[in-house]
């Protein structure tokens, strides 16, 4: 198995690189793939496009958003909505500005060596930029700017897009709920071979899948948002009754034990979520020397009810470079 190195040597232990797909709103992982460490990200994210259908709208980071990657998702039939490189759009032709200030702009077939995706035809792409008005939510001043295949302003308005894009930080929690929940923040891997490693993450991500399945089954009969109920609380309802479900028939006891615990999980409903607050700083679990700079206060939170919308300021792409200088 690769690892990872720098200036000094390699790492003390060997890597392995997860890509996967996992549903917005109920945090379900429907798609994984499994590389070395020295196999980059966009190669899995290609293959797990084979499990994109007609009419999906995928959210992507900007490391993987391209033109093949974006000829690709449309070839599956499906939309996409990703964030743009800074520098990148300024060599997009034929721009033409549209009624809510976003822009369309020409993709050019994508070069035979750096598309994955046989298709390299072309096409049209609408980019939105905007600016966040708050320091908790981002860089005041820097313009952000959004690349989709939803060509049409009225049927996807541009602030729509931004506030949907905005959710794509959902992925954040969902790798948390893996590594420090469901795993107890243990970061090495038992298994010593590479199938060992295979088998062992996938019975990581099916367990995730069991738990998160069953909390998106109780919201609907609660009639809750699915990220309302606490996966922790969810995972250790159902590893106790894992314990109960031992000593029944399961022929007599399956569908009133789910029952059951889909009831239990649905208890645990958590607040209503505020935004979230990003602020860019080095995160280090123990330093010995005393820091000197003066650490910065925490925060503070946002207010009950206040929306994403509240701090975003949408701008004109042209208008934007020659005030900015480009992103």
């Amino acid at each position: 198995m690769p690892r990872s190195s720098n200036q000094y040597g390699p790492g003390a232990y060997p890597q392995v690189r997860c890509v996967f797909l996992a549903e917005c709103g109920s945090h379900t992982v429907v798609g994984l793939e499994i590389d070395g460490y020295t196999v980059s990200e966009v190669h899995g994210a290609h293959r797990l496009l084979s499990q994109v259908g007609r009419n999906m709208l995928v959210l992507v980071d900007a490391g993987i958003t391209s033109g093949g990657f974006i000829e690709h998702v449309r070839a599956r039939g499906a939309h996409l909505l990703g964030a743009l490189e800074a520098g990148t759009w300024e060599h997009l032709s034929h721009q033409r500005r549209l009624c809510d200030g976003s822009m369309l702009a020409w993709v050019g077939p994508a070069c035979p060596s750096s598309a994955h995706y046989p298709v390299r035809r072309g096409m049209w792409v609408r980019i939105i930029s905007y600016r966040v008005t708050d320091e908790r939510l981002g860089e005041v001043g820097k313009v952000y700017r959004l690349v989709t295949t939803l060509l049409n302003p009225r049927v996807a308005p541009a602030r729509d897009l931004i506030a949907l894009y905005h959710e794509r930080w959902e992925i954040e929690l969902v790798i948390d709920e893996i590594k420090t929940h469901e795993r107890a923040q243990r970061k090495v891997l038992r298994s010593k071979t590479p199938e060992g490693i295979r088998q062992e993450l996938y019975g990581f991500y099916l367990a995730h899948y069991a738990v998160r399945a069953l909390l998106a089954q109780a919201a609907v009969e609660r009639e809750l948002d699915p990220d309302r109920l606490s996966f922790t609380q969810g995972l250790f309802e159902l590893t106790e009754m894992i314990s109960l479900a031992l000593t029944v028939e399961p022929e007599k006891a399956t569908e009133p034990l789910l029952t059951r615990l889909r009831h239990k999980m649905a208890q645990h409903v958590l607040p209503a979520r505020r935004l979230r607050i990003k602020r860019r700083e080095v995160k280090q679990i123990y330093n010995k020397y005393k820091p000197k700079k003066r650490q910065l206060p925490p925060p503070q939170p946002f207010e009950p009810g206040e929306q994403f919308l509240d701090f975003v300021e949408l701008l004109d792409p042209l208008a934007s470079a020659f005030l900015v200088g480009g992103p």
